[in-house]
């Protein structure tokens, strides 16, 4: 079936689902290979690739059909594995769906970070950097909803519509293994993947640490590293094991990149008070298109609705906390305690 403005998705690249395998298809359905999706022949059949920027247009504004939905192998949730076809440009790709709770957030369920987490990379990544795929948002029209997935209410009042994440599974890609704190000292490319990671997951106080959450390109030799689950952070829950053990959500390398260094500097509040809204969407005809942002309606909300407007974005507190962070980063590299490189 066609899906088009009216399919509203929050999608983030992610590996695993919900911590287990991938569901797998009823039918055999090709995906469309890094190689294909970067147009690069050469690039060997363990290679990746993530067009960031031609993934985050498709998944936000391309014409979209629902190839199949099935739940995922394990997990909690109630995660669906999607295959999504881009006909107008050939693409077949595979996300994973988590519906969010009605009014758009709950305790473990917050659209609005993963998606802001997307957002916060860009003011210190490039795009053949992030550490972060590409996510965006849109919603199910309830009738599509019940046909591909399950019988459900409105996520938010004056819709028909189901809102939720979507997250385009990452080939090439594995689970992340232990730190490697000698590769790190003599692989120039790995550190530069491990610390962009770690500057990251410190940075937007990420408080789910579990290996599952975490993935690396399978190519030894073009080393990229991914925080896949980013629901977790800033405020609200943790999980238990951040406080017994030395993680991502503390700075654990080494040494940091000094040009890194340079580009948190010049993050003036105004940026970090972009946060606040990263996604915006307008009521029509029972379904949210999504518009161009504006300032929150009030600060101590991360999901915002007013009249016919949808606002999602982090609270003032949290966008506070991402500030001292960036501050208390910067005064350990200038005085010495964090080298550079």
């Amino acid at each position: 079936m066609n899906v088009t403005r009216s399919f509203l998705f929050f999608a983030s690249a992610s590996l695993l689902g919900c911590g287990g395998p991938a569901a797998q298809p009823k039918r055999d359905i090709k995906l469309t290979s890094p190689k294909e999706l970067c147009a690069k022949q050469n690039l060997p059949d363990n290679g990746f690739c993530m067009p960031a920027d031609r993934i985050e247009r498709l998944l936000k504004a391309g014409d979209m059909n629902v190839l199949q939905a099935r739940a995922t192998s394990s997990g909690t949730a109630g995660a669906q594995t999607f295959w999504l076809e881009f006909p107008k440009e050939h693409v077949v790709l595979k996300a994973k769906w988590k519906e969010a709770a009605r009014g758009g957030s709950a305790l473990n369920n917050e659209p609005r970070k993963e998606l802001a987490a997307y957002v916060f990379q860009k003011l210190f990544l490039d795009p053949d950097e992030f550490v972060v795929p590409p996510t965006v948002g849109r919603c199910i029209p309830l009738e599509v909803y019940k046909a591909e997935v399950r019988p459900t209410k409105p996520t938010f009042p004056g819709t028909e519509c189901a809102f939720g994440a979507v997250s385009y599974w990452l080939e090439g890609i594995h689970e992340m293994p232990p730190f490697d704190k000698s590769r790190f000292e003599s692989d120039l490319r790995y550190r530069s993947a491990i610390a962009n990671l770690n500057l990251f997951t410190y940075l937007f106080d990420h408080r789910d640490t579990r290996p599952a959450n975490f993935a690396m390109t399978k190519n030894h030799d073009e080393p990229r590293a991914f925080a896949i689950d980013n629901g977790l952070a800033l405020s609200g829950l943790k999980n238990p094991r951040t406080a017994f053990l030395h993680e991502w959500e503390h700075i654990v390398v080494s040494k940091v990149p000094h040009e890194k260094i340079e580009r948190l500097r010049k993050i003036t509040r105004a940026d970090l008070d972009k946060l606040a809204t990263v996604a915006e969407f307008s009521i029509n005809g029972k379904q949210l298109d999504e518009i161009p942002t504006t300032a929150a309606f009030e600060d101590d909300e991360g999901v915002r609705l007013k009249e016919n407007i949808v606002q999602l974005g982090l609270k003032t507190a949290e966008i506070d906390g991402i500030e001292s962070r960036i501050k208390e980063l910067l005064q350990r590299v200038d005085s010495g305690k964090l080298a550079q490189y």
